[in-house]
């Protein structure tokens, strides 16, 4: 049987791990400072270039894109919405379709695969600690694996 949502947060809460230790936990997922620093320049990149000129950025951005490739997607959107200039640079990449849906897919595909690995809601307590927000909403937004959804919240909070 599925827990659903409150009850997700409340067996956090006193489940057999403490909320702490979810906390510590999303932390020690790994990203290195060269990784952030790929992050940074690829959402820059694709916020600030035109959508035309994206396609003669094409090669580099894959690149970054592969660099980047690995990282626990809780953690790589802890890196964007945890600096205020990437954080800034999200509604820009979200007002381009082409790039918005490439983006919300290749993180959903990361975030259900995480989800089914039963890798994904003991980080939820860290990753919401780490931008200073509630836990409860990204459970709603888990349960319903409403991604988009999560990325819209994270763009207004």
């Amino acid at each position: 049987m599925k827990i659903r949502g409150i009850f997700y947060v409340f067996f956090l809460l006193i489940g057999s791990v403490s909320f702490a230790e979810n906390v510590q936990a999303y932390s020690e997922l790994v990203v290195t400072a060269e990784q952030e620093r790929d992050i940074h320049k690829l959402i820059t990149t694709l916020a600030h270039t035109s959508t035309f000129g994206l396609v003669f950025k094409k090669g580099e951005l894959e690149d970054l894109g592969k660099k980047t490739y690995g990282i626990h997607p809780l953690r790589y959107l802890g890196c964007i919405y945890s600096d205020p200039q990437l954080k800034d640079c999200m509604p820009k990449l979200l007002d381009k379709s082409m790039v918005a849906s490439r983006f919300v897919k290749e993180i959903s595909e990361g975030l259900n695969e995480k989800l089914d690995e039963g890798q994904l809601v003991r980080y939820i307590p860290g990753f919401a600690a780490s931008l200073k927000l509630d836990p409860a909403p990204f459970m709603t937004f888990v349960d319903k694996r409403n991604w988009k959804g999560m990325i819209d919240y994270l763009n207004v909070h």
